[in-house]
């Protein structure tokens, strides 16, 4: 799934594993309504991928969706996996205007030191 877009198995399976404890049918909490294995928001899945309703919760649409939206902000932050991740956490939007949050960042370094990656 994750072969056409050059990503990281490894760091998409700790996503997964931080995002929802790989639970199909997990909800966020009410501030962010994320939603499903690698908790989109609805807004996040609509417009990225047209996935709507109960296709936040089919695992396969949910990850392929996240895994098309990773490759997107990859894309966007020129392969600098820390700040995609944390834009994945954050918000491409808020990220560009203010900077990684302290949130995102602890959220980004987690996955990529349980990946192997070196933090600097």
């Amino acid at each position: 799934m994750a072969e056409p877009y050059y990503i990281d198995h490894t760091v998409l399976y700790f996503q997964a594993e931080r995002e929802s404890e790989f639970k199909a049918d997990a909800v966020g909490n009410y501030a962010t309504a994320s939603h499903g294995l690698m908790q989109l928001t609805k807004s996040t899945a609509r417009n990225v991928c047209g996935l709507r309703g109960k296709g936040l919760y089919d695992p396969y649409k949910n990850l392929q969706c996240a895994i098309y939206y990773m490759y997107i902000l990859l894309v966007e932050y020129r392969w600098d996996y820390y700040t995609a991740l944390a834009a994945y956490n954050q918000g491409d939007t808020s990220v560009n205007r203010y900077g990684i949050c302290s949130a995102a960042d602890r959220y980004a370094s987690h996955i990529l030191t349980k990946a192997g990656y070196e933090i600097e």
